[in-house]
């Protein structure tokens, strides 16, 4: 149903959110352009979003202004990471945030 996936994909959200926060930098940039499925914040597998797929976007910004795009090869330590849940072809939910190293 569109409700269920519509909750699914916000646990989709907040779990993959949670796993980044285990990744270096080196590994969040990695995942740019990935698609994955959803994952719970240890890594593995989240039940009950076997139809679901997401899309990954990792962008290193400046420390100062998260909205200015830092140019490719340019040190940064803050990455905005923006996810878009799927079902087929119908998007469901996009989601922005920031990571910073630890």
């Amino acid at each position: 149903s569109g409700a269920g996936e519509s909750a699914k994909s916000v646990d989709a959200m907040r779990e993959f959110r949670e796993f980044t926060f285990n990744l270096t930098s080196a590994e969040v940039d990695l995942l740019n352009g990935e698609k994955v499925s959803p994952v719970m914040g240890d890594g593995s597998p989240l039940p009950g979003a076997e139809n679901l797929l997401m899309t990954v976007t990792v962008e290193a910004v400046s420390d100062h202004d998260p909205t200015y795009i830092l140019p490719p090869g340019t040190p940064g330590a803050v990455r905005r990471i923006t996810t878009e849940t799927w079902s087929g072809a119908r998007k469901i939910l996009e989601a922005t945030w920031l990571s910073s190293a630890r």
